[in-house]
């Protein structure tokens, strides 16, 4: 933690005007039936958040991961928190990012840390087809 204080603390020590900084987040979820023979007919449901602080494309960031199923399998009911740095470039029609971060898994159903240290990342991601923002679509009959 006092890794990610000093880094935020750099970051903000940093002159820069209002459009230099930003503070990059996403969520994202996920959920359906387990395809593996060791859990037939099990239901999984993950949920992803990260908020960062950014400065050219150097940010710090915060990660949280919640995973709950049906049959209640002590590694498909964790928490994965965590915190790191991590480099972005945009690239035509997406992103390249590498970073380093620390990330702890908790094991809610045994109360404890299953693992926890440093991960390399290595993230791409591309898309197509929308050029224009979504339309609005018209509430209320207007």
């Amino acid at each position: 933690m006092k890794l990610a204080a000093i880094l935020v603390g750099l970051l903000w020590a940093i002159p820069a005007t209002a459009q230099q900084v930003y503070f990059p987040g996403s969520v994202w979820s996920s959920s359906g039936r387990m395809l593996t023979p060791t859990e037939p007919h099990n239901w999984s449901s993950t949920v992803h958040a990260e908020q960062g602080i950014a400065y050219r494309g150097a940010e710090v960031y915060s990660v949280s991961e919640f995973w709950v199923d049906k049959h209640r399998l002590d590694w498909n009911r964790r928490n994965v928190n965590g915190l790191g740095l991590r480099l972005t470039q945009t690239i035509k029609g997406g992103m390249v990012r590498a970073g380093l971060a620390y990330l702890a898994d908790h094991r809610r159903l045994t109360n404890r840390t299953h693992t926890h240290g440093f991960t390399f990342l290595v993230e791409h991601y591309s898309g197509w087809g929308r050029e224009q923002p979504f339309p609005r679509i018209p509430i209320g009959g207007r």
